[in-house]
């Protein structure tokens, strides 16, 4: 920096415990799906130099991106791989609403005839 001409490398523990730390809030936010939390952690991270939480926390908004468009579209395929990410990323809010409309889409496609039931998987 400006002052002394410190800087990250010089003080590997400091960045680790920063990046740790922001991370924590991070994991808090990818299980409650507080989007935009998510990309303003991602952002700050990109801006402070702190490549693993501007991925975590950018992996989570284009997650919750493929999520809405999944749920817009009704493509179940699109759903259960979006529910399948949001499980590996630790994302749980964002799981359980597509948890949620696919059991909404079974139900409506049980409800119908047999002849219309291979539409759900494509």
């Amino acid at each position: 920096g400006p002052s002394g001409g410190a800087d990250s490398a010089e003080f590997p523990g400091m960045r680790r415990e920063a990046c740790f730390a922001v991370q924590k809030l991070v994991d808090a936010w990818k299980e409650e799906g507080a989007v935009d939390r998510l990309k303003q952690a991602r952002d700050a991270a990109r801006n402070c130099g702190l490549p693993e939480v501007t991925k975590s926390a950018g992996d989570a908004v284009e997650l919750a991106g493929r999520l809405a468009a999944a749920l817009n579209s009704g493509g179940a395929a699109a759903l259960v791989a979006a529910v399948s990410s949001a499980e590996r990323q630790g994302c749980v809010s964002f799981a359980r609403q597509g948890r949620g409309r696919l059991k909404k889409s079974i139900k409506a496609a049980e409800a119908e005839p047999s002849v219309r039931r291979g539409q759900l998987l494509q």
